[in-house]
């Protein structure tokens, strides 16, 4: 079973905080991935297939997300706090992906502002970020427990100045991967799983790479498995009339019966 995708572009985002590079194992070769590799190409990342791992190495230094991928990529939006931690600025298109009802990105610019990132003036479709004394914690308190407005402030707060608390927080196993992740690079997040995470910032992320299923700070892989594909996989299974034990072969990943809200 491959790794989630839902979990793998987060990470592909949080490689932008990281000193050192970045070895991703087990990655799906999906649309959405390679968009996340010409982001970070286009911020002059170096990043691409290395065999069956991803590597993504070199610091960012532009501020423009490539506009074509981000376009067409709804996770384009988690790669603007790891650009304003670094650089201080970004500016991009309004991201494109699924349009599975109302997914507006409102809850990821309120928690930024709340971390000293004011919006300036942009071209309707456009949005320019911008962090005039850096990132600083703060206590925040979502409206809603959205997934991706958790992942954006996990990763703004991850080298913030100071401690970010984060309330309402979703609970999906993505957001546990993550933070797995930032603190395999020598980040300092706790709680991720619950209603509140509390995150000391770090100066730094370090490098990462590792084999499932241990994190080390040395490597990193992408560890989680696909649900939602092993949810297809099980739902196909019964019509095929393949025997208890053929059924049973198949290894289901834990998470497999658990759902994510789609913000």
């Amino acid at each position: 079973m491959p790794a989630a995708k839902n979990s793998v572009l987060p990470l592909l985002a949080a490689s932008l905080l990281c000193s050192g590079p970045v070895r991703l194992q087990n990655v799906p070769r999906l649309t959405d991935v390679e968009d996340c590799l010409a982001l970070l190409r286009g911020v002059g990342c170096t990043a691409g297939w290395q065999g069956t791992e991803l590597a993504v190495q070199g610091q960012p230094m532009r501020t423009d997300l490539a506009p074509e991928a981000a376009g067409r990529m709804r996770a384009s939006i988690l790669f603007c706090a790891p650009l304003l931690a670094r650089l201080g600025r970004v500016s991009t298109v309004l991201p494109g992906g699924c349009r599975i009802g109302a997914r507006p990105i409102d809850l990821h610019l309120q928690g930024l502002a709340q971390m000293g990132v004011r919006q300036l003036p942009a071209a309707p479709g456009q949005l320019t970020l911008y962090a005039p004394a850096g990132l600083r914690g703060a206590e925040i308190c979502l409206s809603f427990p959205s997934v991706g407005a958790t992942e954006t402030l996990l990763l703004a707060a991850a080298t913030a100045q100071g401690q970010t608390v984060l309330h309402g927080v979703a609970k999906e196993p993505e957001i546990t991967d993550l933070a797995a992740f930032l603190n395999a690079c020598g980040g300092c997040v706790e709680g991720a799983g619950t209603d509140t995470i509390r995150v000391q910032g770090r100066r730094c992320l370090a490098s990462a790479s590792c084999a499932p299923p241990i994190w080390t700070r040395t490597s990193i892989s992408a560890s989680l498995s696909a649900r939602i594909c092993a949810g297809s996989f099980r739902t196909f299974a019964p019509p095929t009339r393949g025997t208890e034990r053929e059924r049973r072969s198949i290894r289901w990943p834990r998470n497999c019966g658990r759902t994510s809200r789609t913000p």
